[in-house]
């Protein structure tokens, strides 16, 4: 961005200002702009207009002389430039969703004992990079329900070949709103009130991971819009235009998060040591929640192989994902022991997540094939309880990963030093890569039971082994080159095919998924 210097210092020129009158004019005279470029490279940087960016950090301000409790809220109202306390009340309930008294009694009502509390010059910091990061969240959703509109409007125009574009914007719309929920609820409160450094690590750590959680998800869409997009015969611009915003979109967002990196390495700098959480049972706890994760699996699993028998012979995808399901349940077991023996803990929460989106994944590909069978009844009830299960599974792993938590920060006291070994680094991209491996073979697997052809699904075994192989041995250079010969030879096969388009979209997948790792 042009003079992103000149930005910086008038932000902290507004920053020396809030409780003083500040005008826009006297903003761009000191950044040595017009007014009207000012504004725009300000926009640029921060992601709202300036005056709102004012506004806001005052609010922010304003919240921590609440909580404090010992100023009048009519005082607060006229420090940070409100002409009454009506005024006040109205502009921090629009901001924060309550009022300021209520905020207050709320405050004090949950009173804590805390330590290392952070210094004023630290929260104004973070205040800064959540105010911005809530802008760049707006601007998403905002984009978000654009392309979500277009999406249903174009599909509804397509008739049948527009259902799998409806049902990936469904899931763009879910995902608006929780990143919305996550921006009124997170975000604006994160620099609120007196706050420790333990409790600033546990909020920035969960805004973090839900962003992280977000993007995955975004970047999940485009992939399953490209591969719809890939199977829609021609003519279908409008479908490769939604294609192309999805991409966009996620690019976007992609590039957005580090923000909150940067957030949460700065906060991180100030933490000693964690704080220490009584647990009880949370061992047990685990198991008990996996036990019943398993039961479900197994209810789950006995419905979609019903499903696929009621196919006949078009049933083999739907076969697939009820094979999928099954293996699902002994992955789970797997878990559970070792949840009973205190062994990789986090390997296995991971894997627990693993699953559950996975399982996500399989409700789509049931509710598409659902809707191309004709919505049999055996084959609605089996996608419901795909999407009941998966709902099981994403709650079953966050109440998991609580109690775990809890578990080991009773065990031992750590020091957070905000910054991972290298070591750790290395095994969560790794993590990071077999799963995204996973995804890539199980759907090209999908796809080539579609289409039943026979050279395809020796690739799809190659794909599929490839994928073991990297989960046993977790070499990704020997990942690397068996994954290369099998685009080689995907992108000889792709030409014969009559329908390959989806197939043309897997190949440039493998291709960007290879240059990425």
């Amino acid at each position: 961005m042009k003079n992103p210097n000149a930005i910086n210092g008038s932000i902290d020129f507004i920053e020396s200002r809030l409780t003083k009158a500040i005008d826009i004019g006297e903003l761009a005279q000191q950044a040595f702009f017009s007014k009207t470029h000012y504004q725009r490279l300000f926009r640029a940087a921060v992601g709202e207009p300036v005056m709102e960016y004012v506004k806001n950090r005052r609010l922010q301000l304003a919240c921590r002389d609440v909580c404090a409790g010992s100023t009048g809220i009519l005082h607060i109202a006229l420090k940070y430039g409100y002409d009454s306390h009506e005024g006040f009340t109205r502009a921090f309930k629009a901001y924060f969703g309550v009022t300021p008294s209520e905020y207050r009694k709320y405050s004090f009502s949950n009173e804590m004992e805390v330590v290392i509390m952070l210094s004023n010059e630290v929260l104004n910091r973070i205040g800064q990079n959540a105010e911005k990061t809530s802008a760049l969240l707006s601007n998403f959703i905002e984009e978000a329900e654009k392309l979500v509109a277009f999406a249903y409007e174009t599909a509804s125009s397509a008739g049948v070949k527009g259902i799998p574009t409806t049902i990936v914007a469904n899931e763009l719309s879910n995902l608006a709103k929780r990143m919305e929920q996550l921006r009124n609820e997170n975000v604006r409160n994160l620099a609120a009130g007196g706050t420790s450094s333990f409790e600033m690590f546990d909020k920035i750590f969960t805004l973090i991971r839900c962003i992280d959680d977000g993007v995955f998800q975004m970047n999940l869409l485009r992939f399953f819009c490209g591969i719809e997009t890939g199977r829609i015969s021609p003519p279908k611009d409008q479908f490769d235009a939604i294609e192309a915003d999805y991409a966009k979109l996620c690019g976007q967002f992609v590039g957005n998060k580090e923000y909150m990196i940067t957030l949460m390495n700065e906060a991180i700098e100030l933490l000693n040591e964690d704080i220490k959480q009584e647990a009880a049972n949370c061992v047990e706890a685990c198991i008990r929640k996996m036990d019943k994760a398993v039961e479900t699996g197994g209810n789950t699993a006995a419905s979609a192989h019903v499903a696929a028998k009621s196919l006949n012979g078009c049933g083999r995808a739907f076969l697939y994902i009820a094979k999928e399901v099954s293996t699902s349940i002994n992955v789970l077991k797997n878990i559970t022991d070792d949840f009973k023996h205190l062994h990789n803990l986090s390997t296995d929460l991971h894997q627990l997540a693993n699953t559950a989106y996975s399982m996500n994944i399989n409700g789509f590909n049931a509710s598409v094939e659902t809707a191309r069978e004709g919505n049999l009844a055996e084959c609605v009830t089996a996608t419901e309880k795909i999407m009941k299960y998966t709902d099981v599974l994403q709650t079953t792993y966050h109440e998991c990963e609580a109690l775990c938590c809890e578990y080991e920060r009773l065990m031992e006291l750590t020091k957070r030093n905000g910054k991972q070994s290298e070591h750790a680094l290395a095994e969560k991209r790794i993590d990071d890569i077999i799963f995204q491996s996973r995804i890539l073979s199980s759907q090209f697997a999908l796809e080539s039971e579609r289409i039943n052809c026979e050279t395809i699904r020796a690739l799809t075994q190659t794909a599929l082994t490839a994928n073991t192989n990297l989960l046993k041995t977790r070499n990704v250079a020997e990942y690397r080159e068996a994954i290369a010969k099998f685009l080689q030879e995907l992108n000889k096969e792709v030409p014969a095919l009559e329908v390959g388009g989806s197939f043309a979209y897997f190949a440039k997948e493998y291709a960007y998924f290879l240059e990425r790792i």
